[in-house]
């Protein structure tokens, strides 16, 4: 069975990506395609672009609103100072995410170790 890869948005903890991609597949299906997301959700959908080094990053507040991209499907768009949409993928932003959280807690497990085995050299 796979491992759980936990993602850590802002504030919001969620113990896996899968639970993370249903969070935010849940504030897209809120919206009709050309909707402007409501403040709260924009909020996330920010903090989810900014944690993951989103490459266009918002400067200034950005217009965020649900669009139809490849295939048919939804999802989100950041439209700025450009006055273009930017499609934002749920999925890829994710795992930037879970990739920046998982090597920050291997960099805290390897102090750990690290203060552990340096108190075991003193003794």
């Amino acid at each position: 069975m796979p491992t759980r890869i936990p993602v850590q948005i802002e504030h919001h903890y969620f113990p896996s990506i899968n639970q993370a991609r249903i969070h935010y597949r849940d504030i897209l299906h809120r919206y009709q395609p050309g909707q402007q997301v409501n403040e709260d959700d924009r909020e996330q959908v920010v903090n989810l672009m900014m944690e993951s080094s989103f490459p266009y990053p918002p400067t200034t507040a950005p217009i965020i609103c649900v669009v139809k991209s490849r295939y048919g499907r939804t999802c989100f768009a950041s439209i700025g100072k450009d006055k273009l949409p930017h499609s934002v993928s749920i999925m890829h932003s994710l795992k930037q995410c879970a990739h920046t959280t998982t090597q920050q807690s291997t960099d805290q497990s390897i102090d750990i170790r690290l203060g552990q085995s340096s108190r075991n050299v003193k003794s």
